[in-house]
């Protein structure tokens, strides 16, 4: 997992790579620090030897410092959109005297701007066919029995997995369906736009996830357990829910 981004910097000829694992999806942000805290930013990144291969490249800065040119591309901004227009727009009043643009074409643009082959130096992932003999005998691994058990302050969620089967993946939980929806989510890439008049800064998806355009369903995932919880369970502070979860563990050793 991560948000893996490269940041290249070029002088003259010589090119110099940053990584970052967990920013690729901040883009859009971290640029909007301007000049000098993004370009000390990148100095406090990892440097690497190559740029990152597809797919696992999820963002890319290309610095110009000789000719003061600024190349992005971010999945923030999937499309060409009003809202890229305006960011631009307002990202060049943090970045004074420099030239930017959003590369539309992502790594296919970048390899022509950097003047490298990066895409046809991609390695095709062998295609590995699994035989009937494969599937036949497949065995479970490590994992046969194992209970997750994921807690935050106000939600669990427990999933049990045992052979596969639909009926050995469970949740518990007091009627807390999981966030996000089975149709309509929009998480993920959320870049803040900041209004000009009255600088009201505004939070907004810049996608909507729909898996399935002919299902009316959009709830999270339900438990399948509802533990009862009653007032005096809430003035007494108990949490009935993992109470539940563990007891139903202690019973299934």
């Amino acid at each position: 997992m991560g948000q893996r981004a490269n940041y290249i910097i070029r002088e003259d000829d010589n090119l110099t790579i940053h990584y970052n694992h967990w920013r690729a999806n901040c883009i859009a942000s971290d640029l909007y620090l301007g000049e000098k805290r993004f370009l000390d930013f990148v100095g406090e990144c990892q440097l690497n030897e190559a740029i990152t291969d597809e797919p696992w490249i999820e963002g890319c800065v290309i610095i110009d410092k000789t000719n003061r040119q600024l190349y992005f591309w971010t999945l923030e901004f999937s499309k060409e959109t009003s809202v890229v227009e305006y960011y631009i727009k307002e990202l060049i009043k943090n970045w004074n005297g420099w030239q930017i643009t959003m590369l539309k074409n992502r790594m296919y643009d970048a390899e022509c701007i950097l003047g490298i082959q990066y895409i046809s130096s991609q390695e095709l992932p062998k295609l590995y066919i699994r035989s009937e003999d494969d599937i036949i005998s497949d065995k479970v691994d490590d994992w046969e029995t194992a209970v997750v058990i994921l807690k935050d302050d106000n939600d669990k969620f427990v999933t049990k997995t045992g052979n596969l089967n639909i009926e050995a993946i469970i949740s518990y939980g007091q009627d807390e369906q999981a966030g996000g929806g089975y149709n309509g989510n929009n998480g993920v890439s959320s870049p803040v736009l900041t209004l000009p008049v009255s600088k009201v800064k505004i939070n907004f998806p810049t996608y909507r996830l729909i898996l399935d355009p002919a299902s009316d369903n959009r709830k999270g995932v339900i438990p399948n357990v509802q533990p009862l919880v009653t007032i005096k369970d809430i003035i007494q502070t108990r949490d009935v829910e993992m109470e539940t979860i563990l007891n139903i563990i202690k019973s299934n050793k």
